[in-house]
C-alpha cells in the first residue's frame, strides 16, 4: 500500500512539472508550439512513409501477379505495352 501512495505522489509531482514547464508565462506559448510542430512533422512523416509503403507493396503485388500469369503463357497489358513502345534508352535515342 505504501508503494501506491509513493508512486501516486510521484506522478502527481511529474504532472505538476510538466505543467509547469508548459504553462510558464514566459516561454510556455514557444515550448508549447514546438511540441505542436514535432508532432505535425511525425504524422507527416509517419502518412508518407504509409504511402511509399503501400505503393510498393502495391508494385510487388502488380509484379508477383504479372510472374505468375507468365507462368501460364500470357503477358501482362504493361509488358506488351513496353514492348511494342520500346525500352525507356531507346525512345530517348530516337
Amino acid at each position: 500500500m505504501n508503494t501506491r501512495r509513493n508512486l501516486s505522489l510521484l506522478g502527481a509531482a511529474a504532472g505538476g512539472a510538466v505543467a509547469m514547464f508548459l504553462l510558464d508565462p514566459v516561454t510556455g506559448k514557444r515550448r508549447m508550439s514546438l511540441i505542436r510542430d514535432q508532432i505535425v512533422s511525425v504524422g507527416t512523416r509517419t502518412g508518407r512513409m504509409i504511402r511509399c509503403r503501400s505503393e510498393d507493396l502495391k508494385n510487388r503485388a502488380y509484379g508477383l501477379y504479372c510472374e505468375t500469369k507468365s507462368l501460364f503463357g500470357s503477358r501482362c497489358a504493361s509488358d506488351r505495352g513496353l514492348r511494342e513502345s520500346g525500352t525507356s534508352a531507346e525512345r530517348r535515342v530516337s
